[in-house]
């Protein structure tokens, strides 16, 4: 009997059979650990030693610029005490200075002045020629501030008008033998000087700043004219809760200049004013940084081992990915039948190589389907005429035509992934904040028709009335994901329709202006237009009148009146202009005499579409004519009656009338 063949012998198993991921665990594991354990370890030491020393420095220059400012202060507060305490300074008799406040006034140049106001502000000893009024000073913060003060007080940063400079007001108060008070010595401290005292000895790199009660910059070490005054409360926001709660402390914030540093601060118990010191952060951490270099190269000499080991061990996972990575390359080139070849890689790169070969497959295909689909997209937007942008449902760009590009002034490749509201800049034409229409959309789900009244601001500024509507675009399971716009330029449209509107208010203020009654009429005879003078001389509104026959206004026992004007009404609206004097209007007490004219009514061709009617009040004349007649023929009865003879001439000699016995005498 045969004896069965022994199943064959199995390759040993080492690392390269391994997968990817063992393999990469191993390469971290010798080379990761060991030197992030050592810088780690060298970092946090060094930095940590470094920082407590450089705070230390800083909290002492602190405490140092701290305990010469209270000094300087306090020498200050002694002055004051001094002066407040001298009897004629007690007295606080107007224009009586006690020679005390002028000799410390000359011996101390950083004093701008030096003198007394009682409780109202009114001066009492001055100095200045033209010192503040009262009126001036009440409106002082620091002094309303010092009012309410038992006792020293150091006002905040204050510019003096009259002194042109920066200043601390410092004041005591002033109190008769009873203790009440009746005035301040008031002393106005030139911070440009005392920053000059207080920050001389300060290091070179070292910032130190002094703030008052309101976070204005009163002393600082360096560069003082350019931020004094200024308010660094925004800088403080962060921190102020420390600060307010504690005395003394340390923190590390961006200055002035936005450079980042360390510092210590320390309240002054005497003026509420808070000292700062400072050092930059990268000077408190460069012995860190230095041990963090010396770390580093030691962990090169580890990298060195590490990557020796890890060399045969990375060549197997690296051929494979090369591979994949040249056929990515090849198809961007435009190669896209490149597939990635599995033979003789690890289990893990085999599965995912064949994994990326199908993927690539299945992107070949919807990338086809895709360009199809964009291709018919984008000739249909480019044929439509009117302007179309497409949103995602967050509001920012995916799509324009050039439509769009053209009125928004944003070329299609700058505007895609842009938010709506930057592209698309609307208001409504009185100035008032349009509806977010990709907002309303995805509110409502329906399409939202928007009116003629918006205004589109482009890139450049030109601004153009537009006509604008929002529908959803909605996925293939319905659900909306994404918004259209379609809008389109109507600037000369509104333009028009407002020229027209102009044009219309112009020619209705003519026609109501007009002394003479007009009525326009189209081919029926219907009233189209019937003017206030009209409304005057017929006594019929504008109301009654507009849509009805002009004949209508006449009484209907007026069937002579009635024939006449449509008579005259059908000449004009043959061409022919027909007048009609002294027609008296039916139905006037007392009767009103006008003279009337009908007119063809053209259009912009020249073709007669109805007829005007234009009146004038005439009863005035009418009148004085008939008055006129009527004392004629009174003087021609009473010449008749005459037994005499009687001859008229006028100027010139020339008879102008004769009684019949003048006649019989003359022979004439």
């Amino acid at each position: 009997m045969a004896t069965p063949a022994a199943p064959p012998a199995r390759a040993p198993w080492h690392l390269g059979r391994g997968s990817i991921r063992l393999q990469l665990t191993v390469l971290v594991l010798l080379v990761v650990l060991p030197t992030f354990g050592a810088i780690l370890w060298h970092l946090v030491d060094e930095r940590e030693r470094d920082r407590r020393m450089a705070i230390d420095r800083v909290r002492q220059i602190a405490d140092n610029v701290s305990a010469r400012l209270s000094y300087q202060v306090g020498d200050y507060a002694n002055t004051l005490t001094l002066i407040a305490s001298q009897p004629r300074v007690r007295a606080m008799s107007p224009g009586q200075c006690d020679p005390l406040i002028e000799s410390f006034a000359r011996l101390n140049p950083e004093f701008v002045t030096i003198g007394t106001r009682d409780l109202q502000g009114n001066p009492v000893c001055t100095y200045l020629s033209e010192p503040p009024g009262r009126e001036d000073v009440a409106q002082f913060p620091w002094f309303s501030a010092a009012l309410q003060q038992d006792g020293f007080y150091a006002g905040n940063a204050f510019f003096a008008p009259k002194a042109k400079r920066w200043v601390t007001v410092l004041t005591m108060p002033v109190r008769d033998d009873a203790g009440q008070a009746q005035g301040l010595v008031a002393l106005p401290l030139d911070l440009i000087m005392l920053n000059q005292q207080i920050m001389k000895d300060v290091p070179e790199g070292l910032l130190v700043t002094v703030l008052d009660r309101q976070s204005q910059i009163i002393l600082r070490s360096a560069e003082l004219r350019s931020f004094l005054g200024r308010s660094v409360a925004e800088q403080l926001a962060s921190v102020r809760d420390a600060v307010e709660s504690n005395r003394v402390g340390v923190f590390e914030l961006q200055d002035q200049t936005g450079v980042n540093r360390v510092f210590a601060y320390r309240r002054m118990p005497t003026t509420g004013w808070l000292v700062f010191a400072g050092l930059p952060r990268d000077e408190v951490f460069a012995a860190a940084d230095t041990a963090l270099q010396r770390s580093v190269l030691a962990s090169i000499a580890l990298l060195a081992l590490a990557l020796a080991l890890a060399w045969r061990l990375s060549r197997r996972i690296v051929q494979p990915l090369e591979a994949m990575a040249a056929t990515s390359s090849r198809i961007a080139a435009g190669d896209v039948s490149a597939r990635v070849t599995t033979d003789d890689a690890p289990p893990d790169v085999a599965e995912l190589g064949n994994a990326f070969n199908q993927m690539l497959q299945a992107r070949q295909v919807a990338e086809a389907a895709l360009r199809e689909n964009e291709e018919n997209l984008s000739i249909t937007l480019q044929s439509i005429g009117d302007a179309v942008i497409a949103t995602d449902l967050g509001g920012r760009v995916i799509r324009m035509n050039p439509a769009a590009e053209r009125l928004t002034g944003w070329p299609r490749e700058q505007a895609n992934g842009l938010p709506l509201a930057q592209v698309f800049r609307i208001s409504d034409v009185d100035g008032g904040v349009a509806q977010d229409p990709v907002e309303q959309v995805l509110r409502t789900g329906e399409v939202v028709g928007l009116s003629n009244g918006t205004e589109l601001e482009s890139r450049d500024g030109t601004r153009y009335h537009i006509a604008d509507s929002a529908a959803p675009i909605r996925g293939k399971s319905g659900d909306i994901v994404g918004v259209v716009l379609v809008f389109s330029d109507v600037t000369a449209q509104v333009a028009a329709q407002r020229d027209l509107r102009e044009a219309f208010n112009f020619s209705r203020q003519i026609i109501d202006s007009l002394p003479l009654g007009l009525n326009v009429m189209d081919a029926q005879g219907v009233c189209l237009e019937w003017n206030p003078a009209m409304e005057a001389i017929r006594g019929l509104s504008r109301e009654s009148m507009l849509g009805r026959s002009i004949v209508e206004s006449f009484p209907e026992d007026a069937l002579a009146r009635r024939g006449e004007v449509l008579n005259a009404i059908g000449r004009a609206l043959q061409g022919e202009e027909v007048i009609r004097a002294d027609v008296p209007m039916l139905g006037r007490d007392p009767p009103v005499w006008t003279t009337v004219r009908y007119l063809p009514f053209r259009d912009s061709r020249r073709q007669i579409v109805g007829a005007l009617t234009i009146v004038q009040d005439v009863t005035e004349r009418k009148l004085a004519e008939l008055s006129l007649r009527a004392s004629q023929e009174n003087l021609a009865i009473t010449l008749q009656s005459i037994g005499d003879a009687v001859i008229a001439t006028d100027v010139q000699g020339r008879i102008t009338r004769m009684n019949p016995v003048a006649e019989r005498m003359t022979g004439w």
